[in-house]
């Protein structure tokens, strides 16, 4: 399922480069990323744990409300601004039918490239809980560190399509006796609507 999951997503990137740059919409009917613009998204995707003393995966479930708070900067390719964004997940844990759930809070530079498409890259911090059975991990609480690149891929003037791939690191940051933290990769997909 992994396997398949970041193909597809590999797909879907390789298409919009190659596709995106020949149609744009019209700028007067488009928000699209301006400052105090606002967005609504949902998304799923999976995830599986690498350099982590248990074999982990699991199917995410997150919403996520953004708010673009500055104006467009920087120059050339660089050209964009700066969104804020709250994301609660749910992550269902496959094998052992347990769940972990967090809330983040995420800083994401968005690339103004052009009218449809515009990729990303964001940074978060928050906490997460999990009944998951690992070795040396405890499930009351924990943090939620994570950082990735992705794009959104706009179908309409207020509508787009969003992949990304993310790393996570989940630990305790010594609160607990044991810490042998949780390392994980995600690729997901979603959707996500834009308003002012």
């Amino acid at each position: 399922m992994k396997g398949m999951t970041m193909r597809w997503v590999g797909i879907l990137f390789v298409v919009c480069l190659v596709f995106i740059p020949n149609f744009s919409w019209a700028e007067d009917d488009a928000s699209l990323l301006k400052k105090g613009t606002k967005e609504f998204g949902i998304g799923s995707g999976y995830s599986d744990s690498f350099s982590s003393n248990s074999d982990i995966d699991m199917v995410p479930l997150n919403l996520r409300y953004g708010y673009v708070f500055t104006n467009p900067m920087g120059p050339s390719i660089l050209n964009g601004n700066f969104e804020i964004l709250g994301e609660a997940t749910y992550d269902y844990v496959l094998d052992q039918d347990r769940y972990g759930i967090g809330l983040s809070g995420l800083l994401r530079y968005n690339f103004l490239w052009s009218d449809c498409f515009k990729p990303f890259f964001e940074i978060g911090i928050g906490v997460y809980h999990t009944n998951l059975s690992m070795e040396g991990f405890p499930n009351d609480f924990n943090f939620l560190s994570q950082g990735g690149v992705g794009f959104n891929l706009f179908v309409s003037p207020k509508v787009a399509i969003q992949a990304d791939f993310r790393v996570q690191h989940m630990s305790n940051a010594g609160f607990y006796k044991h810490n042998s933290g949780l390392n994980m990769t995600r690729g997901g997909l979603g959707i996500a609507y834009f308003f002012k």
